[in-house]
């Protein structure tokens, strides 16, 4: 048997093929004298690991799922697919995450990745992976693939794997011959990593050989020469400063001139050792396309960090998930049926937080998204009996809101309130008219609509008379802590802050829960009566979600708009001890006229209610007081299909989503029908 060298290795001419050669390293481990591997690139180099290792955990947090078209031309997650149970669990005793993780590294490091896909003997696949550095694709003369081809570890053969059954991608490369292995962007990181080497064994030697003491103690030349026991002596005693010797932390006493020197040591700054770390992972994070400040080799701000991660799953990731999603439907094709698709849910890792999340499929969808048991068995808890039926809420069918959070527009203040606007000066009130109207177009202020049923007019007149005392309450209480008539001006806005308590706003809410309920479900029953239907499967409970939020946001405009934020505009006005008892002499009208809209938006709320259940199809306007506004008095009589707006703009008096001139104080009502 011959030998010979070649670029340093023995090979040997064994082969029966004559002229052939036998190198002793494998082929496809082989690397010229004088490169790196790429695994040992990945493996040994900090700032390479790192930045590959969160490409690849990344892009393997992501879930790849077999989506099926669903009727309404969407895709929905095929769960019993056989390709779907294999991507999940594509190896005995692996997850998709791990061996997603794998093809990625393999991307990186060989630029190459390959499984197979194999019936697993029980109506399903696995997916064993196949080693980067042992495989390569066969092409034809105009590059199409042909075949895998696996290569022995010791270089011994070469089997071959048809088409259908291997699922691979590969990086770029030229063609190059038969066989094609992809390439790496890795390898253009050896002149980064050879300098890192370098520059660690000089700062390894520089440590290795620099001195390890921390100050030295000089002795004057005239001090004479020291005797052995002197410096035995001064030796010991100088010992006991150290850890554990007795004085440590002490200050010791130098003899005969003695000074003490402290010794410059080469420190990790000075030899530039964070500064080339720092410096390697921001190339490295350059070179593969990576946001620097993602892996922190630069500093980033949070705003910039927030921009970054939501580009990280488009910009960044989104074409290597795109390829590496393209490879496994192109390369599973023939086991994937019409409509089917593999795609990765890079939606889930764009999501916030739950909480932020339900209130935007609220808002969007505008109903419930999540039926009781399923939000049960979110909490780990046990389903119930009736719980699996999507429960709508029904101020969103039948309320008229985007919502079920949504509790509409309150009562805006009335435009002939004689209390200012922020910043302007306080103005006379306005002079009543004889039939007890003010200035300005608000209804007025007589009984509520006659045409109301007595049980209706009954619940109105027990929450006014309940909300009025209340308020009587809140404005001697006001009084008091706000010491008007006892104050000087400039005292008032110190007094203001003391003055605010968060127990005015409960009170209200509090009565508001207790009396809403019983004005919204007369009024409800009121319109199944008006219309001659049945009440049938309507249940008031269903509308104690929506008033409870509605009585909450009621309670704080009463108290902090038509209240405190009045207070407080008035205090910088001239004579603001006088307008700010005029603010509170005033405030019983007020809520009189704020229940009055009050009452009004949720009549409205239990008619419409009543109507959609009873199948309506037309509405009427009808004004109920002496002195309606005008545009109110076109209204009177007007009747149009349930699902318009009347031309003032609102779809019902005390409509939320209208204005305060078109709301204020308005006390009219509707008449539903069914007319076809």
């Amino acid at each position: 048997m011959g030998y010979g060298i070649r670029d340093g290795d023995i090979i040997s001419l064994s082969n029966p093929k004559a002229g052939a050669l036998t190198l002793s390293v494998p082929f496809w481990d082989y690397s010229p004298r004088g490169t790196l591997d790429p695994y040992d690139l990945w493996a040994t180099q900090p700032a390479v690991r790192t930045v590959i290792g969160f490409i690849a955990r990344t892009v393997a947090s992501v879930p790849f799922h077999v989506y099926q078209g669903d009727n309404q031309g969407g895709k929905v997650i095929d769960a019993a697919h056989p390709l779907n149970r294999a991507l999940h669990r594509p190896w005995p005793k692996q997850g998709q995450g791990r061996f997603i993780e794998a093809l990625i590294l393999d991307m990186y490091i060989y630029g190459r990745w390959a499984f197979l896909a194999m019936p697993d003997g029980e109506g399903g696949y696995e997916f064993p992976k196949l080693k980067a550095n042992r495989f390569s694709m066969v092409v034809d003369g105009f590059g199409r693939f042909k075949q895998a081809a696996i290569h022995a570890a010791d270089g011994s053969g070469i089997d071959t794997v048809p088409l259908e059954h291997v699922v691979f991608d590969l990086g770029p490369e030229p063609l190059f011959g038969e066989h094609r292995t992809g390439s790496t962007s890795v390898t253009t990181l050896e002149d980064l990593a050879r300098e890192l080497t370098a520059m660690g064994e000089y700062r390894e030697d520089l440590f290795k050989n620099s001195a390890r003491v921390p100050a030295v103690i000089e002795r004057p030349k005239d001090a004479g020469r020291w005797s052995d026991a002197s410096f035995d002596r001064f030796k010991r005693e100088f010992s006991t400063y150290r850890a554990g010797g007795g004085n440590a932390g002490g200050t010791p006493i130098l003899e005969d001139g003695m000074t003490y020197k402290p010794v410059s040591t080469v420190s990790p700054k000075e030899a530039q050792y964070i500064d080339v770390r720092k410096l390697a992972l921001e190339e490295a994070a350059q070179a593969l396309h990576v946001p620097p400040e993602l892996v922190g080799a630069r500093e980033g701000t949070y705003s910039n960090i927030v921009a970054l991660r939501e580009q990280l799953y488009q910009d960044v990731l989104g074409p290597l998930i795109k390829w590496t999603q393209e490879a496994m439907n192109v390369g599973l094709e023939h086991l994937l049926g019409p409509g089917e698709e593999i795609r990765a849910d890079v939606d889930s890792k764009l999501r916030t937080d739950w909480a932020t999340r339900a209130k935007i499929y609220q808002t969007s969808v505008g109903a419930p998204i999540l039926t009781v048991n399923e939000a049960r068995a979110r909490e780990g808890m046990p389903a119930q009996e009736g719980g699996d039926t999507l429960i709508t809420p029904l101020n969103v069918t039948k309320g008229g809101l985007a919502s079920p959070t949504d509790t509409g527009q309150t009562n805006e203040p009335d435009p002939a309130d004689p209390l200012p606007a922020i910043g302007g000066k306080a103005r006379p009130a306005t002079v009543a008219k004889a039939d007890g109207t003010d200035a300005g177009d608000a209804e007025d202020t007589k009984s509520f609509a006659d045409g109301d049923s007595d049980a209706l007019q009954q619940a109105i007149t027990a929450l006014e008379g309940a909300a009025v005392k209340a308020v009587e309450e809140i404005v001697a209480g006001l009084s008091e802590r706000l010491g008007v008539g006892r104050k000087a001006p400039s005292d008032l806005e110190a007094a203001l802050g003391q003055a605010y308590m968060v127990k005015d706003e409960k009170l209200i809410a509090q009565i508001l829960a207790e009396y809403l309920p019983d004005v919204a479900a007369e009024s409800s029953l009121q319109t199944f009566a008006q219309m001659g239907a049945e009440v049938g499967a309507w249940q008031a409970e269903s509308q104690y979600s929506w008033l409870s939020k509605a009585g909450q946001t009621y309670a704080r405009v009463l108290v902090e708009e038509r209240f405190y934020k009045r207070i407080e505009e008035v205090i910088f006005a001239d004579d603001s001890d006088t307008q700010i008892r005029a603010v509170l002499d005033d405030a019983g009208n007020q809520a009189k006229k704020w229940v009055t809209g009050t009452v009004t938006e949720v009549v409205s709320f239990g008619a419409k209610d009543a109507a959609e259940e009873a199948k309506a199809t037309h509405k009427t306007w009808l004004t109920t007081s002496a002195h309606p506004r005008d545009t109110h008095a076109e209204l009177n009589g007007l009747t149009i299909p349930i699902e318009h707006e009347f031309p003032n703009g609102l779809r019902w008096p005390g409509d939320w989503t209208g204005r305060g001139p078109e709301t204020a104080n308005c006390k009219c009502r509707l008449r539903y029908e069914k007319l076809f």
